[in-house]
């Protein structure tokens, strides 16, 4: 049974008058090796495994996996120097941070912390000031300790059975040259530091200091309440997310997002196949179910005495259930589900169309809460009522290009215009005037043409405003009877056309007037030709209608 005694040096830091001992002292690598585990997840662990251990934190496995090319970049810095060459040597000062693991209650397994005395002749033992002597007791299973921080300095300097060749196989030994030479050491493994609190303490070292992986930074800063969840939107939408992962089966029904080892990404090893069009991490979906739900939370008469953290922990789980049985519905009225729709088929679909759809949903949900308890056959009959019309929708969107949403000149306008369509979708739906909404999506569109009298600059209200569509071919607008020698184009708020151009003729050429700036009209009665040119959802939704501008 390997031991050890190691001397130190005790401090103490003081927070509100609670006291937290630390020491410091020298270790190798290969004994640190010996006395120390990394208590971190497998690269291969399944994502529904993590949200799993996130219910109750710490997890078993919370640390980020060793990073196999690091270990051995550290190893060659140190064995590149020579016995000529110490202007090669690197020397790891800073020290490394070990805490107590939960392996203490195996037989063999123990830390014991003594004073130090030294003999005086002729005298009684002396006790040395703030000098101890830690005693370590470890087994081949288990070990007394975990490495908090510089768990790759440690195993790329010493015999590490994680230092592989390019098969995976172990090599030994494998320990550097410096394998028996000391590295400082902080301990931190008093009663106060308890597995959850030294996770927390790694968590603000690797986090907040060194970042780890953004995922996995996400959910640890969840299991201790820091970051965004600090926030109880962001909280109760993460628990959520793990709710959906978690739960197996919902209404009879494999869950979706649960099969194959969780279909929600919390593994930044793995990759995920997603549920239909949704291929999200968990710190991605965290952050739609908090903006597009949690803070637009309307309570029921039942609700009514809970407070604002009950009202949320209390949809968390029926939220999770709406989730998957709105995805089922949508896949089962989509027409084109399976065969290339751009919102349900994970083959076709469209990230950002996709993404307000669902977000829209949640909006909607947050709002209407009643309808939480929708099974799937109710979600079905809401998307194909007669304003809505879903199921008579092609969501191939057959005239959008691919790449055509992502240009710079359509970018934006697509997003407005699926925020705009979604929106009418599930609150008034009427608004379609019997245009499904696949094809209301890209347009035509309206626009608001506001007219003025002449003045040194175009009036902040006082302006008369009316809607034209913009649907290509020739318009006009007749400016006279009201004596207006000012004019300028504006977005509908609750149009999906963005307008994008506005141009006027000039002798025999077309100028851009921009977007933005008011036209003033020539003096006397004359006759104008604009151009206005707007988009719907996609570059290939560009309308340009020429209107004759009377004044």
């Amino acid at each position: 049974m390997p031991s050890i005694e190691v001397t130190v040096l005790k401090g103490e830091t003081k927070i509100h008058g609670r006291t937290y001992e630390m020491y410091s002292g020298y270790l190798t690598p290969n004994q640190l090796i010996k006395f120390c585990d990394v208590p971190s997840f497998d690269p291969a662990m399944l994502h529904s495994d993590i949200a799993q251990g996130l219910k109750n934190p710490p997890i078993k496995n919370w640390q980020r996996p060793l990073g196999i090319k690091r270990l051995r970049d550290i190893r060659k810095k140190i064995d590149d120097t020579g016995a000529g060459t110490p202007d090669k040597d690197s020397l790891m000062a800073n020290p490394v941070l070990i805490g107590k693991s939960n392996m203490l209650n195996h037989n063999g397994v123990s830390i014991n912390v003594e004073e130090m005395k030294v003999q005086v002749p002729n005298a009684r033992p002396v006790l040395v000031p703030y000098v101890y002597k830690i005693i370590l007791e470890s087994t081949l299973a288990h070990k007394p300790l975990w490495i908090l921080d510089g768990q790759h300095r440690i195993h790329g300097l010493g015999n590490s059975p994680y230092v592989v060749d390019d098969d995976g196989t172990p090599i030994s030994p494998n320990g550097s040259i410096v394998e028996n030479e000391t590295i400082p050491v902080v301990f931190v493994i008093d009663s106060i530091y308890q597995p959850k609190f030294l996770a927390k303490i790694f968590t603000e070292v690797t986090t907040e200091a060194k970042p780890m992986d953004p995922l996995h930074g996400d959910w640890m800063q969840y299991a201790f309440d820091m970051g965004d969840y600090r926030h109880e939107d962001a909280k109760s939408a993460m628990s959520t997310v793990i709710e959906l992962i978690t739960k197996q089966t919902i209404d009879g029904a494999a869950n979706e997002f649960n099969v194959s080892g969780g279909q929600i990404k919390f593994n930044p090893e793995l990759n995920i196949e997603g549920v239909g069009p949704i291929k999200k991490s968990s710190s991605e979906l965290r952050k739609i179910i908090s903006e597009r739900y949690f803070k637009n939370l309307v309570p029921r008469l039942s609700d009514i005495g809970k407070t604002s953290e009950q009202l949320r922990k209390s949809r968390r789980k029926e939220l999770a259930t709406s989730i998957v049985r709105f995805y089922r519905a949508s896949a089962a009225v989509d027409t084109k589900s399976t065969s290339g729709s751009r919102l349900i088929d994970p083959d076709s679909s469209l990230d950002k169309l996709a993404t307000e759809y669902f977000g829209s949903f949640l909006e909607h949900l947050a709002m209407n809460p009643n309808l939480n308890s929708n099974d799937t056959p109710q979600w079905e009959a809401f998307l194909k009522t007669p304003d809505r019309q879903f199921d008579l929708c092609d969501w191939s969107l057959p005239t959008v290009s691919p790449g055509s949403t992502q240009t710079n000149r359509a970018y934006k306008p697509s997003e407005t215009a699926a925020k705009v369509t979604f929106m009418k979708l599930f609150n008034s739906p009427a608004d379609f005037h019997g245009v499904d909404p696949a094809k209301w999506l890209l347009g035509p569109g309206l626009i608001e043409v506001q007219s003025a009298p002449l003045a040194a600059r175009f009036p902040r209200s006082l302006f008369l405003p009316e809607k034209r569509k913009i649907s290509g071919g020739h318009d006009q607008i007749n400016l006279r009877a009201n004596a207006h020698k000012m004019i300028r184009f504006r977005k509908l708020l609750n149009s999906q056309a963005t307008i994008v151009d506005v141009q006027m003729r000039v002798g025999g050429h077309w100028e851009s007037q921009g977007t933005k700036t008011a036209i003033t009209l020539p003096p006397g009665q004359s006759s104008t030709d604009i151009k206005v040119t707007a988009l719907c959802y996609s570059d290939d939704s560009v309308q340009t209608t020429e209107f004759q501008v009377l004044s």
